[in-house]
């Protein structure tokens, strides 16, 4: 299975369809990454700020810096990274349903994505 194939599949998960329902039409259509990942770029390209609580904590640079090395992931190791911390579930796709708006959601997943960088 190609890596294409493999992105299109995981793209059928809960979750990703989730986010694919925030995603503007003119990016929904980016089958070259999962669409999580790209609902964050999306927010971030949209004005949206991680602002960190602390100088260890990550900063805006290195949240972009991580989306792009989760997208260079197996698909599978990118929705466990964001989805999962220390063994526990902290984000799962009916959390991100209930989200008001598609700042909302990136903003969730950003935030989570945020929280798994710090607890690693």
């Amino acid at each position: 299975m190609t890596d294409l194939q493999k992105i299109k599949l995981a793209n059928q998960l809960p979750l990703n369809r989730a986010a694919k329902k925030f995603l503007p039409k003119d990016w929904q259509d980016n089958y070259q990454e999962l669409h999580v990942l790209s609902l964050m770029r999306w927010g971030l390209e949209n004005g949206l700020e991680i602002v960190p609580q602390s100088p260890e904590y990550p900063t805006q640079e290195k949240l972009e810096a991580r989306i792009n090395r989760l997208a260079q992931l197996k698909p599978s190791q990118a929705i466990k990274f964001l989805t999962e911390a220390e063994g526990e579930v902290v984000l799962d796709a009916q959390e991100l349903q209930q989200q008001k708006s598609p700042v909302d959601a990136a903003s969730l997943l950003l935030e989570t994505l945020h929280s798994n960088m710090i607890a690693q």
